[in-house]
């Protein structure tokens, strides 16, 4: 499975708030839903090679600037994340329903080096067909600033996996950074999964705003 990743985001000093779309391609078993056209009773069947691609699930993320040291450099903040059912759930590509996330993140800026860390908690919308896993998530990321327009760094997420015979998700990533004209900036990211459960790979493009 591959996935490229559009997001487009917005930073004030207390408020930040982003929205995500992910286009997928993948190829490999899936799980379809298929009717019996004789007695109308849907049921589950899996299907080898597969090939389906199309826009995924959307998602919306708000947080809010809880704490900060600004002669550190230093803050935490509080958000949600609502991911919409925006995928086309006829090629397997949404659940078809919302799942809720709330998590708290922060970072600490030594001169050029940025420490950022993310914990987290998805309650996980059940279909009629499944019931999913409630899950933590962790992420950690260091990020360098080579000049006043560019900037690279990578991280590692980890989050529980959805349903009990799956596998937990675990993926890295590095990113590129550079600053357009003031308060632009665009990025770069490329992320590897480590796991059965995640995209063998992803590619991300983030156009942000920063209000001062």
């Amino acid at each position: 499975m591959h996935a490229t990743l559009f997001k487009v985001a917005y930073r004030s000093r207390d408020w930040g708030g982003s929205l995500s779309l992910p286009y997928l391609d993948i190829t490999g078993p899936a799980t379809a839903i298929y009717e019996d056209i004789y007695t109308g009773e849907l049921y589950l069947v899996d299907v080898d090679d597969e090939n389906r691609s199309g826009i995924g699930d959307a998602v919306v993320s708000l947080d809010r600037t809880i704490w900060q040291n600004l002669r550190n450099r230093q803050k935490l903040s509080l958000g949600a994340a609502i991911k919409l059912p925006t995928g086309n759930e006829e090629k397997n590509l949404s659940s078809g329903e919302s799942d809720i996330s709330f998590f708290a993140k922060g970072h600490i800026r030594q001169e050029k080096m940025l420490f950022s860390g993310q914990m987290g908690y998805q309650i996980m919308g059940d279909t009629e067909f499944t019931d999913y896993n409630n899950r933590l998530f962790v992420a950690a990321g260091l990020f360098h600033m080579i000049d006043r327009h560019w900037g690279i760094g990578g991280g590692i997420r980890f989050k529980q996996a959805s349903l009990d015979d799956r596998d937990d998700q675990l993926s890295i990533n590095t990113f590129v950074s550079h600053r357009l004209s003031k308060p632009w900036r665009l990025g770069f990211r490329i992320n590897w999964g480590l796991s059965d459960a995640v995209a063998d790979y992803s590619l991300g493009l983030q156009l942000s705003y920063t209000r001062r």
